[in-house]
């Protein structure tokens, strides 16, 4: 198993069934290896976690700088945004709800430096805003209280699938649906924001 597979199965494990409830069993089944074998990659359950967690919060980071450092106007980058976190948390099936378990449950990830990792990110959201609002592209409005309406909107689309999917008639994870809902997206996102 490489380890990019290790992290997808025991992000499905954690989503699914939270930290508490994901046993290192669980993920081997997934795996198809014996729960020995995954101690020749990871030294527990918790490292594992916080391993998984770090990496999706680094990429949205990552994702962040790159529509904000991209070519275009102000209303050009903010739509990269919109369809950067769309194109991940369409192709990465468990991580809005993952992230969004976490943060909610405060477990050992929240209170291992995540919960000021995941307000780091949130910063470069709030900072990105705030330079639409100085420039003039978006009206005045509060920053903060606008970064945490946009999280809602990208997020809790993937967050509860078992609703979404079911409510638009489509597998939310799927190509056409991520085209739609970068549309969508992009729209919404204006509106809120007052482009």
């Amino acid at each position: 198993m490489t380890r990019e597979e290790l992290i997808e199965a025991a992000g499905a494990a954690f989503a699914s069934h939270g930290y508490k409830g994901a046993s290192l069993g669980v993920i081997s089944e997934a795996l198809g290896v014996r729960k020995d074998s995954l101690f020749h990659h990871v030294k527990n359950k918790e490292m594992l976690y916080l391993e998984v967690l770090g990496g999706m919060l680094m990429s949205l980071g990552q994702l962040l700088q790159k529509a904000q450092l991209g070519e275009g106007d102000y209303v050009e980058r903010l739509d990269r945004l919109g369809d950067l976190v769309v194109s991940f948390l369409g192709t990465h099936p468990h991580a809005a709800r993952l992230l969004y378990r976490e943060m909610m449950d405060e477990g050992p990830f929240f209170t291992s430096g995540g919960r000021e990792q995941a307000l780091s990110t949130l910063q470069v959201l709030v900072d990105f805003l705030e330079e639409g609002i100085q420039s003039g592209a978006l009206p005045k409005q509060d920053a903060h209280q606008l970064a945490l309406s946009m999280v809602g909107l990208h997020f809790t689309w993937y967050a509860v699938a078992n609703l979404s999917g079911p409510l638009s008639g489509s597998d939310v994870f799927s190509a056409e649906a991520l085209l739609h809902r970068k549309a969508e997206i992009q729209a919404q996102v204006r509106r809120i924001c007052g482009a």
